[in-house]
């Protein structure tokens, strides 16, 4: 009998919270306009930290960016690259951003750094 006093006043406080909330809730009934951003590639890679450079960098930027394939570089480098997708309206900005900056495009580097310098 206990059991169902506790039941019945748990459901009555549900539906007065309901009915004191239900009009304070916001719904989206209303179709919302989204607004479509399209992406342009400007860069090619493979070597997981030039990924996190290039993120870290354009997010400074406050660019918008995406890499396309990221998460299959590790399991599949030699086939799959990570793409780096930039909004349209800010390829120009992004590409002055990275021009400078040095990328391995692969995890291992052939080059032999000493003659460099």
């Amino acid at each position: 009998m206990l059991y169902f006093i506790i039941i019945s006043l748990i459901i009555v406080v549900l539906f007065r919270f309901y009915y004191y909330f239900k009009d304070k809730i916001k719904t989206n009934n209303d179709q919302e306009s989204f607004e479509y951003i399209k992406y342009v590639e400007i860069l090619e890679t493979n070597n997981p930290s030039d990924i996190a450079i290039v993120k870290s960098i354009l997010s400074t930027y406050e660019i918008i960016y995406y890499f396309k394939g990221e998460h299959l570089t590790p399991i599949r480098p030699a086939i799959e690259t990570a793409k780096l997708m930039v909004n349209i309206e800010q390829v120009d900005e992004a590409k002055e951003v990275l021009k400078d900056l040095k990328l391995n495009y692969m995890v291992f580097n052939f080059s032999n750094s000493e003659s460099e310098e």
